[in-house]
């Protein structure tokens, strides 16, 4: 993988800034509007940044749509502290987040009368805490939906087979990185 190049295209009135990476194990190219990234080009090693442009030119429309997506859903909210009040979105709501230090953890993480409880070792400083509390929150470690992630997700949510289904229907509603695979033409 190279590194990024960055490059501008100008959608209605705005500009839209992104991101470009060229990659050997690519064969297609593919945009992702992620919330803390923002829009990010992957292509194939071969294809130079002319054509790429020409590409992403033609989704502006899906790339401005999914960059006020994120907006409306989130706002500014992507730079987490991981600390009691703040809140997360979750299945088409927001639930604060409640974090309990004690000595013995028990459940580390549950969604209990309204919010995110999340037990921490009470020893730990604030910075391991955010970082114990970033890693019980699966979509912070897996941005996808690989079969890591929902391995992942299962040790911490028997039942997730269901919310998964609501996840499938209703997911474009949740912070989560979008994905547009495209074929080269």
């Amino acid at each position: 993988m190279t590194p990024s190049q960055t490059a501008t295209i100008i959608f209605g009135g705005s500009r839209i800034n992104y991101h470009l990476r060229h990659s050997d194990r690519k064969k297609t190219v593919s945009i992702a509007v992620d919330p803390r990234e923002g829009v990010l080009v992957t292509a194939p090693q071969d294809l130079d940044a002319e054509h790429v442009h020409r590409i992403v030119l033609r989704k502006a429309g899906w790339i401005a749509y999914r960059l006020r997506d994120l907006q409306d859903i989130n706002g500014d909210a992507y730079d987490r502290e991981f600390v009691s009040g703040e809140s997360f979105p979750y299945l088409g709501r927001n639930y604060r987040l409640k974090v309990i230090p004690r000595a013995s953890l028990g459940i580390p993480l549950r969604l209990l009368r309204g919010r995110f409880e999340v037990v921490v070792d009470h020893g730990l400083s604030i910075t391991e805490r955010r970082t114990t509390i970033r890693t019980e929150l699966c979509h912070l470690i897996r941005h996808n939906h690989s079969s890591k992630f929902w391995k992942l997700l299962r040790t911490i949510m028997p039942d997730y087979a269901e919310r998964r289904e609501r996840l499938r229907r209703e997911g474009w509603r949740f912070w989560f990185c979008i994905t547009l695979h495209l074929t080269l033409v």
